[in-house]
């Protein structure tokens, strides 16, 4: 996609200024390297404490901003003002300043500041809803702002796109990138939502399982899945957010004396939900295949359209993955009161 790939050329070039890369970092969550104290402070040394979470007095900032001879919404740049805002959030001054501020830039800064400040996202929006004619530029900060979930004609946009070239670009496109995904996500087919949070999910959960933030005030504990239940809670986190009327673990009627649990339920999709996961001690798929097999007997008297079953293998056991797809087919069976027949599709998604 053009956007992701002019993303990455933007972090390249605009990422080396340590004032825009202190606001991309405070952004995304992202823990700053604690700024050296210098006998001498200068506005932008401010900023980057802000950003960086540094405590100073606020007579001190006072002293430094008189110093100075700065009157902040006329010569502080936007960053430098945000970061000062981020030491003392009840200025009142420096709240005037950054209102000011708003008004005065164009529609790319104003996102810079409602990126930091939530009640800007609002006057943002609002202000662009009222435009008769909004430039490409202006339409995709609209679409990233609207909490409304549609589809947008990458194309028309591409000309921004493509001569996206300063820091405020890389934040918009980022914003955009990321909508774009949640958009795919929630405007997909519930069968394909599935799918496709089970195929990214390996690489999805290496931010919490293996690189997880890292803050120098805080020690924060990596998240370990050792079985298919540690991927069951993560899974019922995003399956939750999206779909919330989930059922996890539900009972099955049994089948031959006993009682098979389902993983997940999504009663109003028709659809069946089983997580296993290869584990160290295990040493191939074999045992799986198995107890898919079964799963199925036990499974198809939901009356499900769809089964889906995720194995998940970060250690790469499996040594003949046909195995699985030679298990994806549709079963035709009467119902349980023996009146209409039932299709449903067996789908096997193999994770790692």
């Amino acid at each position: 996609m053009v956007y992701l790939e002019r993303i990455e050329w933007l972090k390249e070039k605009c990422l080396n200024n340590d004032l825009v890369r202190y606001y991309y970092n405070y952004v995304k969550g992202i823990v700053n390297d604690i700024v050296d104290v210098q006998e001498k402070i200068n506005v932008k040394q401010l900023a980057l404490y802000g950003y960086a979470a540094q405590k100073i007095e606020v007579e001190k900032i006072n002293i430094i901003l008189l110093q100075n001879n700065t009157v902040i919404s006329g010569r502080i740049n936007t960053y430098e003002l945000l970061g000062i805002y981020l030491l003392n959030t009840n200025n009142e001054d420096i709240k005037k300043d950054i209102e000011e501020k708003f008004i005065q830039v164009d529609v790319k800064l104003k996102f810079i500041i409602a990126n930091i400040i939530d009640s800007y996202r609002h006057k943002l929006l609002e202000l662009l809803k009222t435009k008769q004619e909004l430039t490409p530029i202006e339409q995709i900060i609209k679409y990233i702002l609207d909490e409304k979930l549609y589809e947008i004609d990458i194309e028309k946009y591409a000309e921004y796109i493509e001569k996206a070239e300063d820091f405020e670009d890389l934040m918009i496109l980022e914003k955009f990138a990321y909508k774009r995904t949640l958009s795919d996500i929630v405007i997909g087919t519930p069968k394909d939502n599935i799918i496709s949070i089970l195929e990214n999910f390996h690489n999805a959960n290496k931010s919490i399982t293996r690189e997880r933030r890292k803050d120098k005030k805080k020690e924060r504990t990596t998240y370990c899945i050792r079985d298919e239940y540690d991927v069951q809670d993560l899974l019922h986190v995003i399956f939750k957010s999206i779909y919330p009327k989930i059922v996890p673990e539900e009972n099955t009627p049994k089948v031959g004396g006993t009682t098979a649990r389902a993983d997940f339920i999504f009663k109003e999709f028709e659809i069946v939900l089983e997580i296993k996961m290869i584990k160290e001690r295990d040493r191939d798929e074999k045992e799986f295949i198995r107890q898919i097999k079964e799963d199925i007997q036990s499974y198809y008297r939901y009356e499900a359209k769809y089964m889906i079953f995720y194995v998940y293998d970060p250690l790469d056991k499996t040594k003949d993955e046909q195995t699985f797809k030679d298990l994806e087919k549709k079963i035709k069976y009467q119902d349980k009161d023996n009146i209409k027949e039932i299709e449903t599709e067996i789908i096997v998604i193999r994770g790692h």
